[in-house]
């Protein structure tokens, strides 16, 4: 690791913000997003931070000193309501062109035979749609966990409103998108004689410029990291990947908690099994009638969200996927216990009172 990367990641205070089984390609397009848009889409710079994928996980970390920066440069706007009257009438206007976009890649997608090139101009359209529309549905979470972490949750709770209907106008939006790109992804690998998961360690630069290196994306698939230094990308892969993940590790703030605990979604009591889900392709397992343990859901989980009795996650807010499914199909729902994963386990019998956003465990299994 350069001297440089020690030293930047040293002077901060690395908190946990996400736990997912997002792609490596799609977390570096959201991240150039990020880099390229975040202050023309919304006024100010945010700070990505570092996110590191180990085992299919993406493990994603901001500073307290970047996070801090992203709540002053909303704390300063004057005129806080018309401000979210621009971003809505903004996130509007995105969507409708981004709606157009999709329906053009879904007709082109349809001939079974298109060149390498016809599908590069493919994935051109959805990186560049993606990118343009990314920051509209970040904003509120990012807002949200920003806001609460220098002590501002009154601030959250008085414009709540704004921030849950820009969340809730976009965001299935990008899990279209997403879609798509796996598509041209699929068939782009196919092309190369790669396989799907190996492609997906890709970045969209590799994929435009047509370089991609398969012991690069096998010793990515190992570890690797994403951050953003000085307002670049950055990709780390093996040693330096390895150096940077011990060295967050060891700087994170931890949660020494025993208990699961968080802040009521949705109110209400529910008892069952619990299923941890950590991976996307687990999904299928749920049964009917369990306790969903996650660290967040989204878009892609909502039909399965129909067997569950209760939700609890380990991150999230009041704009969060989680906590507006929940509200929609009443389910009772505890978000932002930070350690649910961590001590709940597939087959404990719970007892969840999202009144007070408690979980009680009644029985471990096995």
């Amino acid at each position: 690791m350069e001297k440089d990367i020690k030293e930047y990641l040293e002077k901060q205070h690395w908190v946990k913000f996400l736990t997912r089984d997002i792609p490596f390609i799609r977390n570096a397009i959201i991240i150039n997003a990020y880099v390229e848009g975040y202050k023309k889409d919304i006024g100010w710079h945010y700070n990505p931070g570092v996110s590191i994928f180990k085992k299919g996980i993406a493990h994603i970390y901001r500073c307290k000193e970047g996070t801090n920066l992203n709540a002053e440069g909303f704390l300063k706007i004057k005129n806080k309501k018309e401000f979210f009257e621009r971003i809505i009438k903004e996130t509007k206007s995105t969507r409708k062109k981004t709606l157009e976009n999709i329906k053009v890649c879904e007709n082109k997608l349809k001939n079974k035979k298109l060149e390498y090139k016809e599908l590069l101009n493919i994935f051109n359209l959805l990186y560049a749609t993606f990118k343009d529309f990314w920051n509209f549905q970040f904003f509120p979470m990012g807002l949200e966990f920003s806001l609460n972490g220098i002590g501002k949750q009154d601030v959250v709770l008085k414009y709540e409103k704004y921030m849950v209907d820009i969340r809730e106008q976009s965001q299935y939006i990008t899990v279209k998108l997403e879609d798509l790109i796996d598509i041209v992804l699929k068939r782009i690998a196919k092309s190369k004689n790669l396989s799907y998961e190996l492609i997906k360690y890709t970045t969209p630069t590799e994929i435009i410029n047509n370089d991609l290196n398969r012991t690069i994306l096998n010793q990515r698939k190992e570890i690797s990291v994403q951050m953003v230094k000085d307002n670049k990308y950055l990709v780390f892969q093996v040693k330096e990947a390895k150096e940077i993940d011990g060295l967050i590790i060891s700087l994170e703030e931890k949660v020494s908690s025993k208990e699961v605990k968080g802040s009521p979604a949705y109110k209400g009591k529910a008892g069952g099994l619990v299923r941890v889900i950590l991976y996307r392709k687990d999904l299928g397992k749920i049964k009917k009638g369990e306790i969903l343990v996650t660290p967040m859901t989204e878009a892609f989980y909502t039909p399965y969200l129909k067997r569950v009795e209760g939700i609890i996650t380990n991150e999230g807010g009041i704009t969060c996927h989680a906590a507006i499914i929940s509200r929609e199909m009443k389910i009772p729902c505890i978000i932002g216990t930070r350690n649910a994963t961590k001590i709940l386990e597939t087959g404990d019998l719970v007892e969840v009172n999202a009144n007070d956003g408690i979980v009680k465990i009644i029985k471990k299994a096995g």
